[in-house]
């Protein structure tokens, strides 16, 4: 792994993840493989669940929401088919993890929210230290959390 994955300490369980979840499960998009590998999952998610944030399923963020499975994280990405010049739209930011994989792989990602985003762990740091490209996001949410 370079000096430029964030996160260390977690980079075992990230190798282990893409290996054993994702790719062992046909996802073979290099490009996608190479982003879930660099983003660094455990920070999106409450520090009591970081040691489960690799494992093979979603975990709740709070708002009666989740952080997706990584494998369908993956699937979903791979579907998209990026090259790198596309703007995504994402509608539902929630952890934000699935917007930081799309930073990796899109041009620009706008992402949107209706909640507003709780004080940790899916704050605009997770976005601008997670991707080079992370300039290219937008946020999200007008809409303070538990109110619609």
């Amino acid at each position: 792994m370079s000096s430029g994955v964030l996160g260390a300490g977690f980079e075992r369980e990230r190798e282990r993840m893409v290996d054993e979840q994702i790719a062992r499960r046909g996802i073979t998009d290099a490009r996608v493989l190479q982003a879930m590998r660099r983003v660094p999952r455990h920070r999106f998610v409450e520090e009591p669940l970081r040691d489960r944030a690799y494992g093979d399923h979603p975990l709740p963020i709070g708002e009666q929401q989740t952080i997706s499975q990584p494998y369908i994280v993956a699937l979903m990405t791979s579907l998209l088919a990026l090259h790198g010049t596309e703007k995504v739209l994402e509608v539902g930011t929630g952890s934000g993890y699935q917007t930081a994989v799309l930073a990796e792989l899109a041009r620009r990602v706008c992402s949107i929210e209706r909640l507003a985003p709780p004080e940790a762990p899916a704050s605009r740091h997770h976005f601008s230290s997670s991707s080079p490209r992370a300039g290219a996001w937008c946020c999200r949410s007008a809409t303070p959390r538990g109110k619609s």
